[in-house]
């Protein structure tokens, strides 16, 4: 017999609980290291910009605007009487992509 057929294996790991448990009562616990990350996070992405997270809200705004001002004024493009801000705010959805580290 060689070494490999006289192995024999004494221990099984199992998990100590199920992968999908979402732990909260963790999270609680350590809230205050989650709160000081998220912040970190949140002044890290804005700290190069002059409106700071104010510009999150302001850019949708204006592209809203220069879409409806190019596409409705324009370009003279029907839509069929919806107002043209909401017939311009699906293009800007399909589009979003949130901010990543």
């Amino acid at each position: 017999m060689t070494e490999a057929e006289d192995e024999q294996w004494d221990i099984e790991l199992s998990p100590k609980s199920n992968p999908f448990r979402l732990g909260i009562k963790d999270v609680w616990h350590y809230r205050d290291l989650l709160i000081l990350l998220v912040r970190r996070d949140f002044v890290s992405f804005y700290k190069q910009t002059i409106l700071g997270p104010l510009w999150f809200f302001i850019q949708p705004v204006i592209t809203t605007i220069t879409y409806t001002v190019i596409f409705a004024n324009l370009a003279g493009i029907p839509t069929d009487g919806v107002p043209a801000p909401y017939f311009t705010w699906p293009a800007l959805l399909s589009g979003i992509t949130l901010p990543t580290a």
